[in-house]
């Protein structure tokens, strides 16, 4: 049963505006989960939107806006990703955990080029996964509400 009404957020294919719609994440995050948790929501989110603005494109054309959903439920909270180009393949997220983040501080050649972002959205959220349709893909975050 919800809370309140999600929020949502309508966000322009754009770098630029990633940084209001995670402020505005976290400030609502803090009022449920708690400052920590609220850090984990937002650079979980800030992680998604990167990789969708700058990966989130098929075949060369880029798709119109991405829609932001966020929902404090009795026990979590959950922030939906809505999307009409894959955010990032399926497999992947299957593949991603702690082992990726894994590197030798004194070899900086080990630390991975790809795949951090979604790494660090794994770890920090406590449940990650993609939905799709025919046309539109849904990356659903959800953290427990402690």
């Amino acid at each position: 049963m919800s809370n309140n009404s999600p929020a949502v957020f309508r966000m322009v294919r754009d770098l630029a505006a990633i940084a209001p719609v995670a402020i505005s994440a976290n400030r609502l995050a803090k009022q449920h989960i708690g400052p920590d948790a609220a850090a984990d929501v937002e650079l979980a989110l800030v992680e998604a939107l990167t990789n969708a603005v700058k990966h989130g494109q098929v075949h060369g054309r880029c798709a119109p806006d991405i829609v932001i959903s966020i929902e404090i439920l009795d026990d979590r909270m959950v922030v939906d990703i809505s999307d009409k180009t894959p955010p990032i393949p399926e497999e992947l997220l299957q593949d991603l955990g702690e082992h990726r983040l894994e590197f030798d501080p004194e070899d900086p050649e080990t630390l991975m080029e790809s795949g951090r972002g979604l790494s660090l959205i794994v770890l920090s959220m406590d449940d990650v996964t993609l939905h799709t349709s025919d046309d539109e893909f849904t990356l659903r975050m959800t953290k427990i509400l402690r």
